[in-house]
């Protein structure tokens, strides 16, 4: 009885964290898997590690959704410029144009390195044995 409480109650936690990372247009059906697929097979884990988990899954999802959104604001700009006289250059250079607008115009996007998360302190001693 007290397995089906604590599988409940996790079950709800976990839905909860769905409805509270995924936005409109995204698929909640997808961060699911994800979550499932890092926390593995096993729902006999510790709460503790199970948060963790969580937090590792929300991590990999908040940079899949800068990678969408990046990709999307550059693909954009690049037919924005592409429009008025067409850009003439080779793909690599259009895409770099495209970059340098956004990076200097509207601040959308930092430098690349600015763009590259650093490791969550959480993380950090996860994988040393």
């Amino acid at each position: 009885m007290a397995h089906a409480i604590t599988k409940s109650k996790c079950e709800l936690n976990v839905s909860i964290l769905a409805e509270s990372v995924v936005l409109e247009g995204e698929s909640q059906e997808l961060f699911l898997e994800l979550l499932a697929e890092i926390d593995g097979e096993s729902s006999q884990n510790p709460p503790v590690e199970h948060a963790l988990v969580q937090k590792m899954a929300v991590a990999h999802w908040l940079q899949f959704r800068l990678w969408t959104l990046e990709r999307t604001a550059i693909h954009h700009q690049i037919r924005k410029q592409a429009q008025p006289v067409g850009c003439k250059e080779h793909k690599a250079t259009c895409t770099s144009m495209a970059f340098r607008t956004l990076a200097d115009e509207s601040r959308s996007l930092g430098s690349p390195d600015q763009l590259l998360p650093s490791e969550p302190r959480e993380f950090q001693g996860a994988f040393v044995t």
